[in-house]
């Protein structure tokens, strides 16, 4: 971990050089909260979507996951969250 003290000049922040260059080209998240504000670097996922599913369809099928078993799950679940 890094702390150091730095200026904000015209809105901007400046970085100090070693994590200028770790950070070169990063996509963040950024966000404030009173007097802070939280930088957090996006990593992109390890699966696309289509992977994703792909690995569920295949976990639902050898946990014999039926399509029935699914809707039913989520009947339960919107039962428990907007019928209380």
């Amino acid at each position: 971990m890094t702390i150091q003290t730095i200026k904000v000049k015209n809105g901007t922040i400046a970085l100090p050089e070693k994590l200028r260059r770790i950070w070169q080209g990063a996509d963040v998240w950024l966000q404030t909260d009173n007097d802070t504000i939280f930088i957090k670097r996006l990593t992109p996922p390890s699966l696309t979507l289509s992977e994703m599913m792909m690995q569920f369809r295949q976990a639902a099928k050898e946990n014999k996951i039926t399509k029935k078993d699914v809707a039913d799950a989520i009947k339960w679940a919107r039962k428990k969250v907007y019928n209380k």
